[in-house]
């Protein structure tokens, strides 16, 4: 509380009306600095004010301070007085001087003063005066006390009244003080392999960039551009498939970039490798571009992650009930990354042959590390095996010289398996450049992305709008490569969740809203459904047999729920 300079004085008699002054800044968000500065100015005359403290005593009476010349409180931004005051002596009147000093002193002391009043005066004043002498001090001093109260009682609402508006007015601006998302933006990153032994994978991060930038621009259905009018912020790094990258990356977009979540994430191992840091900083780490199960089975010990395609087990386990139906007691040979990538394509198949027919009938085994220049040697001993079934759980680098490698050996099976994330007609149509059409027609995979590729599904809106803008957005991009529809298809799903977490999300609202999806998503095959709940992590688990032939792949068969719910 202050006062207005000089304002301690007054006309006998007259008391002059003065404001108390308070002033409270209080802070609405510490990260863009925005404090609430409040003042309020509470009228009182001055016989309210605190007591003037006293240097000496001449006769028992006070001696005033001089008041100091301007305001005690800051004055930034106050408005002067409503009109000039007259400058008025600083003697206080006598009534005046012994009110205050009434109101200060205990009884003890006022007491001692009746003492010298009669000894000072005589009996003039001794009886009944010199009573009512003291009951007048008494009672202004009453008075004072019950102003002062009276004004504590108006100023303790107010300052609840600014507190319960300073709490409340950050949501009501929609001003969240999550890391990573401001009222017009929403900053998101990942890894991505653009250099490399796995940089065949390069387009994803593009594609995804691309399609936000799309949804930055569109409005949505709240007629907002972006999500709820923020501004998708995609920032990536090349890590190289290189675990050790991985980190060192990870930890500059979570600690320097101040991410609010790392998103589509690509590589089993890399993405392994930061999954501990991520779940300990609680970064959500989502629909990572790994089909590992570990990132759906795993949630009790790492809640902050979750994946987004078909897991590997359950692909595999698909490849091995089509082989027991379609070719039942021919041997199998298995060529397979060495690291859970590649050992879970293996589990998946070996569940559904059996352990008895699995021993039985897989003759070659043969695994290979992602840091090696080719797959030659391993090709000449699944060759020297005799296979008639051969099936490859590798990345599009080794997919593609398997294939190259098994003719120029003459290594001839009847049927060959490939993994989804090396089956897309981009790839193969490298690889029939390396091994002739003949060999790699009839090869067998799973879908469950609509394919740009295919001349039947050219006409079908979903891939109409993913060229259109493709070619606004990446314009050197090919829009017959599926990669760049599983980025677009990826983003979309991300975008779905923003919504469900609402208008001011939170990175706990974000995993809460992928925990309870229930949707369709326009660039996945119809029927494909990305279901989840608080003990089921696997958002997509539906998946088609599909055939390669003549440089695009066919539908084989029904859509199929190859992870049961």
């Amino acid at each position: 509380m202050a006062r207005e300079p000089d304002a301690d004085v007054r006309r006998r008699g007259r008391p002059r009306r003065l404001r108390h002054v308070v002033e409270l800044h209080l802070p609405l968000h510490g990260r863009a600095r925005l404090r609430l500065r409040v003042r309020l100015r509470l009228p009182l005359r001055t016989r309210h004010l605190p007591q003037v403290r006293a240097r000496g005593r001449v006769d028992g009476r006070a001696v005033l301070r001089a008041p100091e010349h301007g305001r005690l409180e800051d004055s930034r931004g106050a408005r002067a007085d409503r009109r000039a005051r007259p400058r008025r002596s600083r003697n206080l009147g006598e009534r005046d001087r012994r009110a205050r000093r009434g109101a200060r002193r205990s009884r003890s002391a006022r007491e001692r003063d009746r003492h010298r009043l009669v000894a000072a005066t005589g009996p003039a004043i001794s009886g009944g005066a010199a009573s009512a002498e003291l009951r007048s001090r008494r009672q202004a001093g009453h008075s004072v006390r019950r102003r002062r109260r009276s004004v504590r009682k108006l100023i303790v609402p107010s300052v609840a009244l600014i507190v319960a508006l300073a709490v409340g007015i950050p949501g009501a601006l929609g001003r969240p003080a999550e890391t990573g998302i401001t009222a017009s933006k929403i900053v998101v990153g990942g890894t991505f392999p653009e250099s490399g032994p796995a940089s065949a994978y390069a387009p994803i991060a593009p594609a995804m960039k691309a399609y936000f930038a799309y949804i930055n621009s569109r409005k949505g259905p709240d007629g907002k551009r972006g999500v709820y009018g923020r501004q998708i912020n995609f920032i990536y790094y090349d890590d190289g498939y290189n675990p050790a990258n991985t980190v060192q990356l990870t930890r500059k977009l979570v600690e320097e970039d101040k991410v609010f979540a790392i998103v589509g994430q690509l590589g089993t191992e890399p993405v392994l490798a930061v999954r501990p840091y991520l779940n300990q900083q609680k970064v959500p780490e989502v629909l990572v571009s790994t089909g590992a199960t570990e990132f759906g089975a795993e949630w009790k010990q790492y809640p902050w992650t979750i994946g987004w395609e078909p897991d590997y087990i359950a692909e595999g386990r698909l490849f091995g009930l089509q082989i027991k139906k379609n070719q039942s007691g021919k041997k199998i040979a298995v060529l397979y990354q060495n690291d859970a990538y590649g050992r879970d394509y293996l589990y998946g198949l070996k569940t559904a042959l059996g352990s008895s027919y699995s021993k039985a009938n897989i003759v070659a085994e043969e695994p290979y590390e992602v840091t090696a220049a080719d797959v030659r040697s391993q090709m000449a001993k699944i060759k020297a095996s005799g296979a008639d079934v051969f099936l490859i759980f590798a990345t599009p680098k080794f997919a593609i010289q398997s294939y190259a490698f098994g003719k120029a050996l003459g290594f001839n099976p009847s049927t060959i398996y490939i993994n989804h994330v090396s089956a897309t007609a981009a790839y193969l149509k490298i690889a029939v450049g390396a091994a002739g059409a003949a060999y790699v027609n009839g090869s067998l995979s799973i879908g469950y992305l609509k394919d740009p590729s295919s001349p039947a599904q050219q006409k079908d809106p979903a891939v109409v709008d993913y060229k259109r803008i493709l070619a606004k957005y990446e314009a050197s991009a090919d829009p017959t490569d599926q990669l760049n529809m599983y980025g677009f298809a990826k983003a979309e799903t991300f975008v779905q969740a923003l919504y469900k977490a609402g208008k001011n999300p939170t990175r706990a609202s974000l995993m809460k809203a992928l925990l309870s999806l229930n949707l369709k998503n326009r660039f996945l095959l119809p029927g494909v459904v990305q279901k989840t709940s608080a003990k089921d992590h696997f958002i997509i688990s539906q998946m088609q047999l599909q055939r390669f032939s003549g440089g695009v792949w066919s539908k084989v068969g029904p859509l199929v729920q190859a992870r049961p719910r």
